[in-house]
């Protein structure tokens, strides 16, 4: 199997170095700019294409690692004369397969190959993606291009998980929520360590030491992850500390805080089925009533 890319960023470079590290043939990569293709063929050892239609040819499949707002155009500019028996894929988080219009009648399958991993670097985040997870998601043509892309995730020690286009835009929104929406409250509780008299520099230190021994103990739980690391006054039913902290905080982060806390509540009803939450309940819902 032959796998092409097109685009030579950070996800088309980590995803085509660790198939190339696995013994599979990158086919090679195709880019806007030529210069982007050659450095990433080198890094990845395969060659750089000037013509997309010369690379969609010797490819069995193609990733199209491009922006979400260039993959329709990018697949509108392939020769489909060239497209019988092939699989195209995107790797866009929000996008389903629908992009590939029609691509059904040429004998071709489509898939979204999402990596369920924050990649930060072009040259280094493909060390991180073994055992990382990936979606799957696609039609096709062909049945056994399905079972060929299991089998070559697979393969690359990747986790898989197969989702609906229909669902792709709430999946996408789920992973922001727990990538880039994470660092914003974590930066939300920067913010008030600094009012409160911390150093910008022992802000930083104490919050992403603290967020990295809880996600650590959730990380080490064998069961229920996020019901076992839970701490602090919520799950000890402690409605006092919980009025302090809303009385503290104001604006936006007090609704952060109480909104955050509801679904805290669920986890600590969870851990603890006894819980005394009726005061707790009031604060967190008064507003609502």
């Amino acid at each position: 199997m032959n796998i092409g890319f097109v685009g030579a960023g950070k996800v088309g470079c980590s995803i085509a170095k660790l198939l190339a590290q696995r013994e599979k043939c990158v086919s090679g990569f195709y880019s806007r700019s030529h210069s982007s293709a050659m450095e990433a063929a080198e890094f990845v050892g395969t060659t750089a294409f000037d013509d997309i239609n010369q690379l969609l040819e010797v490819s069995d499949v193609l990733f199209l690692t491009v922006p979400d707002g260039a993959v329709a155009t990018v697949y509108r500019s392939l020769n489909p004369n060239l497209l019988v028996d092939k699989i195209i894929c995107h790797c866009s988080g929000a996008l389903s397969t629908a992009v590939f219009e029609g691509i059904e009648k040429w004998g071709a399958s489509a898939f979204s190959v999402h990596p369920f991993v924050a990649i930060s670097s072009r040259y280094e985040s493909y060390q991180y993606l073994p055992n990382s997870i990936f979606t799957l998601e696609g039609k096709g043509a062909r049945p056994e291009h399905k079972e060929a892309m299991l089998a070559l995730l697979r393969d690359l020690d990747l986790r898989v998980e197969e989702i609906s286009g229909d669902a792709k835009v709430a999946y996408h929104g789920a992973a922001v929520m727990a990538s880039n929406l994470m660092l914003g409250l974590l930066s939300v509780a920067k913010r008030e360590l600094v009012a409160a008299g911390f150093s910008e520099e022992g802000a930083e230190a104490a919050i992403l030491s603290l967020a990295k021994g809880n996600l650590g103990n959730a990380l080490n739980a064998k069961e229920q992850p996020f019901v076992t690391a839970l701490t602090g006054p919520i799950q000890r039913g402690d409605a006092a500390t919980v009025a302090g902290h809303l009385q503290a905080f104001s604006g936006d982060t007090r609704e952060i805080y109480r909104l955050l806390s509801k679904e805290v509540l669920q986890l600590a009803r969870a851990k603890n089925s006894t819980l005394d939450d009726i005061e707790i309940v009031k604060l967190l819902y008064e507003e609502e009533s």
